[in-house]
């Protein structure tokens, strides 16, 4: 299930919840009418990044060729959460894909999201 990232606050997570509702993520199959597939993919792409999160602690795999996988199969965000705490391949997933802003990832927490307007001031982007 896609969630409001619980660190945001204010106008922030008022924008993401809203955003989140617009876009119809936060839906799971109870909720989903039977058109609506996107949890499904949403799952499946979770459970493959889980397989592959695996094999890259087992060693067999590096964290470029978890780019490749993100490239071939989409959701970016779905396998930059389930890689939390992997360092190496978060950061490849920042560099490795265009558009992507370096500058909102904290490399000294994990490359965690840098809160942008934690005055609750208007969003600068």
């Amino acid at each position: 299930m896609v969630e409001v990232n619980p660190s945001l606050s204010g106008k922030s997570a008022n924008n993401a919840r809203a955003l989140l509702e617009l876009v119809g993520l936060n839906k799971g199959p109870k909720d989903s009418s039977a058109k609506d597939y996107r949890w499904r993919i949403r799952l499946e792409k979770w459970n493959l990044a889980n397989i592959y999160l695996e094999k890259y602690i087992a060693g067999s795999i590096d964290a470029y060729t978890i780019v490749d996988l993100v490239k071939g199969h989409g959701c970016w965000s779905i396998w930059f959460t389930v890689f939390k705490g992997h360092d190496e391949v978060r950061k490849a997933l920042i560099e490795e894909f265009p558009g992507t802003a370096a500058s909102c990832f904290d490399a000294q927490n994990h490359f965690e999201p840098i809160c942008r307007n934690p005055l609750d001031d208007e969003d600068p982007v």
